[in-house]
């Protein structure tokens, strides 16, 4: 009896070739060994790869992360710079409080003169003989200044020096 296919399927001639193929035991079985061993070596090497691109996700969260807690590192740095110079401020304004009456006035009076865009860097206060120093990043500020410790008697001018990296500098003796 001849076969003989009128729909002809290829899958099936490879299938039948095979059949026909008489491939010795011993050789069979070592093919077989390395056709298991080629799916395991690329079933594994999937793994891996899956593996791998999982940890690279992760390291650049974990990167991510680092970098966002060093930033608040360094904020927090400074906020406690901050905080220790406000308290080193509160320490010697406490001083002040409990100075005598005539340096707490002296210094009341000071404040209240100096306009807010000036910032008094040194005051030396002595016994008829005051020094202010100053820094304002305007020539008004200066001059409002001067004009106010003028009108109120608290100094007299006899030096004022130049401005320095846009802040102008002054200072000024009391009479």
């Amino acid at each position: 009896m001849i076969r003989f296919d009128y729909l002809r399927d290829p899958r099936m001639a490879v299938i039948d070739y095979l059949r026909e193929l008489h491939i010795p035991p011993g050789i069979a079985a070592a093919g077989a060994a390395l056709i298991t061993a080629c799916v395991a070596v690329v079933a594994l090497r999937s793994v891996e790869r899956a593996t791998l691109s999982n940890v690279g996700a992760t390291v650049a969260s974990e990167q991510a992360r680092y970098d966002a807690l060093s930033a608040r590192l360094v904020r927090e740095r400074i906020e406690a710079g901050e905080v220790e110079d406000l308290g080193a401020i509160d320490g010697r304004l406490r001083v002040i409080g409990r100075s005598t009456d005539v340096l707490r006035e002296r210094l009341i009076r000071i404040a209240n003169l100096t306009p807010r865009e000036v910032w008094l860097i040194s005051l030396q206060l002595d016994t008829g003989h005051d020094t202010f120093a100053g820094r304002s990043a305007t020539l008004s500020g200066v001059a409002r200044t001067l004009d106010a410790f003028g009108k109120a008697r608290l100094v007299r001018v006899d030096r004022l020096e130049g401005g320095q990296r846009a802040m102008l500098q002054f200072a000024a003796e009391s009479q």
